[in-house]
C-alpha cells in the first residue's frame, strides 16, 4: 500500500501544473498579441484605423480564453482523481484495518491459519 499512495498523489499534481501551465500559457499568449496590437500605433501614423486596432485586441483575448478553458478543465480533473485517490486509499485502510484485526482475533482466539476446527 504504501508503494501506490505517493503514485496516485503523484498523477493528480500533474494535472495541477498542467492547468498552472496552461494557464501562464494563455497569458503569454495575450501579452505578445497586445504587444502586437497596440504596435500598430507606431506604424499607424495620423490615420489611425480604430477597426484594426479593435481586431488586434479582439484576436489577443482568444489565448487567454483558450487557456483558462484548458486550466479550469486540469483544474476539475484533479478534484476529480484526487477524490478517486482519497476514496482508494481510505478503502485501503479499511481493509487493511480490518485484515489485522481478523488475524489478531484469530491469534487471541488460539486458531492458526490452515487449522480446521
Amino acid at each position: 500500500m504504501l508503494e501506490v499512495v505517493p503514485l496516485l498523489k503523484k498523477r493528480a499534481l500533474s494535472l495541477l501544473g498542467a492547468a498552472i501551465i496552461a494557464a501562464g500559457l494563455g497569458l503569454l499568449g495575450s501579452a505578445i498579441g497586445l504587444i502586437r496590437a497596440f504596435s500598430s500605433f507606431d506604424h499607424a501614423g495620423p490615420e489611425l484605423d480604430p477597426v484594426g486596432l479593435t481586431h488586434g485586441l479582439t484576436a489577443s483575448m482568444y489565448p487567454m480564453a483558450f487557456g483558462l478553458a484548458v486550466s479550469i478543465a486540469f483544474v476539475l480533473a484533479h478534484f476529480s482523481l484526487s477524490r478517486v485517490t482519497t476514496r482508494i486509499v481510505n478503502e485501503i485502510n479499511l481493509y487493511s484495518a480490518k485484515l489485522c484485526n481478523s488475524l489478531a482475533a484469530r491469534q487471541r482466539s488460539g486458531d492458526r491459519p490452515g487449522q480446521e476446527g
